[in-house]
Order: structure tokens, then C-alpha cells, then sequence
């Protein structure tokens, strides 16, 4: 598909979704150097089509970004998230659900760079706006998994708790299959009932998310 759509397309937003779409299955599989050519590629396709207000352009920075994020360079993850960030802000509005999403991204980057009082801003602010948007989805799980990170670093695991708590029933009802995200999930709360004490439940949670990864 790629091929054809260089040939015939070669600077087109389908080429550039195409662009993306791969990047996102390379980066899920840990093929982050073969990804983010590909997630680098679509965003310039979008500044030459799009120019820099528009939202599928901010889509395509966050896509970059969130690539350099999983492989660990959360410093070059931030600028392009706050990017994103901003281009959501002007094109959709602030209480968008697209804000909402890479706030959480962009927090998750900043507790990764040790700022945790930050991180708590933009992770207390995404919950909140998915929360608020009706964003009863996948996202708002991830926000919620991901300020459930942040409490845990914070050793406020009753708040952790609820968090991932919230973040496993979304995931358990939006995904058709369970996988890494909810293997993840499982593990974060099994570690926060052994910290409550709650050694049943833990052993429980462990041993699901052991089932889900064989």
C-alpha cells in the first residue's frame, strides 16, 4: 500500500496516514528506529500540505513524539508534545479531548524526567477534560493509568488504587482482546495491593496478567 501510494500519491494525506499507520504498529512492536522515519516522514507531508494550524498536523507531531517517549527519550518527546499541545489548543479548543490526550502523554514524559509536580498538573488536567468530554474510552483509561504512575511514585496508593481501578474496567470493556496495555495495568495494581496489604487480590492480579502475556 505504501508503495503504490508513493508512486501514484506521493505527497497526499493518504500516503501520510499510510505513513502512519505503519509507524504505530512498528513502535507497538519495539521497532522504534524503523518507526520513527516513518512517523518523521508523514508530519512532512503534513507541514507542506497543511502548513503548522492544523490539526492533523499536530497529530503527526504527537505521533513523533510519542515514539521518541517509548524509546526512552523523553527529552526530545516533550518539545514536540508541547507542540501538539498547542496546535490542538488554537485549531480545536482547550477542553478538547485531543488536549486532553497528549496532556497525558506530555505528563507521562515529564514524571519520566523526574518533574513531578508538572507531571501531577498535566495529568491531573487530562483526566479531568477526558473525564469531562465524555470520553468514556481507551484514552481516558490511559490518562487514568497514567496519574495512577504518578500516585504510586508519590506512595498515595489508595488514590493509585482507583485510578488503575478505573483504567483496567475501560480496558476491559474497549479492548477486543486484552494485551500489553492491559497486562500493564494489572501489574501496577497488583503492585499497589501488595503495598495496601491486600496479598489475595495481588497474587490474583499477577497471575492474570501472567495468563494474558503467554
Amino acid at each position: 500500500s505504501l508503495a503504490a501510494a508513493r508512486e501514484l500519491y506521493p505527497e497526499h494525506l493518504t500516503t501520510a496516514h499510510t505513513l502512519e499507520g505503519l509507524a504505530a504498529m512498528h513502535s507497538r512492536a519495539g521497532k522504534f528506529e524503523g518507526a520513527l522515519p516513518e512517523a518523521q516522514e508523514a508530519l512532512a507531508i503534513k507541514l507542506k500540505l497543511l502548513g503548522e494550524n492544523d490539526p492533523e498536523t499536530g497529530m503527526a507531531y504527537a505521533s513523533v513524539a510519542l515514539i521518541h517517549r517509548m524509546a526512552g527519550r523523553t527529552d526530545r518527546a516533550l518539545p514536540l508534545l508541547h507542540k501538539a499541545r498547542v496546535i490542538f489548543e488554537r485549531t480545536l479548543g482547550p477542553t478538547n479531548p485531543r488536549v486532553g490526550s497528549v496532556l497525558s502523554q506530555e505528563g507521562l514524559a515529564l514524571m519520566h524526567e523526574n518533574k513531578l509536580a508538572l507531571a501531577e498538573q498535566d495529568l491531573v488536567r487530562a483526566v479531568d477534560l477526558l473525564s469531562k468530554a465524555g470520553a468514556r474510552n481507551v484514552e481516558l483509561g490511559v490518562a487514568e493509568h497514567n496519574l495512577g504512575m504518578l500516585r504510586m511514585r508519590q506512595k498515595k496508593y489508595a488514590e493509585a488504587d482507583v485510578l488503575f481501578t478505573k483504567a483496567l474496567s475501560l480496558e476491559e470493556q474497549y479492548f477486543v482482546r486484552p494485551g500489553s496495555e492491559m497486562v500493564s495495568t494489572l501489574e501496577f495494581l497488583s503492585e499497589v495491593r501488595e503495598k495496601e496489604r491486600r496479598f489475595e487480590d495481588a497474587a490474583r492480579l499477577k497471575d492474570r496478567a501472567s495468563t494474558i502475556s503467554t
